[in-house]
């Protein structure tokens, strides 16, 4: 979308007068119509998709007689990707049936794993201390000095 807006005459002209501006003042205030336009245009720019995607979503649920699924393809929730535990648990609530037992027994080791676990930092997965050692360099965390603000 940005680059259709910078090839927009209106800006494209900006650009032109403001190359070609004498004075600093009058570059100032040609760059300042120029990001004033810039805003407008992207303003814009948002508003007709927003209304684009509304139509389309209207006549979606209108042809699927108001059974339009609300997911749209992306992980609801990011921190599922970092917490797998969160996602499995959040599925396992979302669904209508009953769980079977493994499944029973599934979601309860990852409610205890979320009650139970440390979260006042949150490790990338494979970046974790492994007993106390950094999982990078190995140096003993111990060792390291605490910010006393943050403790």
């Amino acid at each position: 979308m940005d680059s259709a807006i910078q090839q927009n005459p209106a800006v494209v002209e900006l650009d032109t007068r403001a190359r070609d501006a004498a004075t600093s003042a009058e570059r100032t205030a040609i760059l300042t119509a120029k990001k004033s336009l810039l805003k407008k245009l992207r303003r814009e720019g948002l508003e007709s998709y927003r209304s684009e995607w509304l139509t389309e979503r209207r006549k979606a649920k209108i042809l699927s007689r108001g059974s339009i699924s609300p997911y749209t393809g992306r992980e609801p929730n990011p921190l599922n990707e970092l917490i797998p535990e969160k996602g499995r648990l959040a599925a396992c609530m979302a669904g209508n049936s009953d769980l079977a037992l493994q499944e029973l027994q599934g979601a309860m080791r990852d409610m205890l794993y979320l009650l139970t676990e440390d979260w006042t930092v949150l490790y990338r997965p494979g970046d974790k201390p492994d007993h106390g050692r950094c999982a990078v360099c190995g140096e003993e965390l111990s060792r390291l000095d605490i910010n006393p603000a943050l403790a």
